[in-house]
């Protein structure tokens, strides 16, 4: 999460903007602006903590999601019934057609 830490660090340590940050990495206003927002959530600040390495910090920023795993056959299912649902809009609908 290198990434990550730059980001982090420009902000807080630098205190750059979100337009010069991403004049700086390149990375999407979005993705500064929800990274910036974790670490104001968390209440995370610059230095960050020697014990928190790349992984550790990967797995405070993005937890793991919470609950089942979507199995292949289910996907396809629901992928399928979108399929006919946006099919079924597109025959009522004239100017689709």
């Amino acid at each position: 999460m290198r990434k990550l830490r730059d980001i982090l660090r420009v902000h807080l340590d630098a205190g750059l903007s979100i337009r010069q940050i991403l004049a700086v990495t390149g990375d999407s206003i979005g993705l500064i602006q929800n990274l910036i927002a974790r670490a104001e959530a968390l209440g995370r600040g610059w230095p960050l903590p020697i014990e928190l390495d790349d992984t550790k910090l990967q797995a405070l920023f993005y937890p793991a999601p919470i609950g089942k795993r979507v199995v292949r056959g289910e996907r396809h299912q629901v992928r399928r019934v979108m399929s006919m649902t946006t099919m079924s809009v597109m025959r009522c609908n004239p100017v689709l057609k």
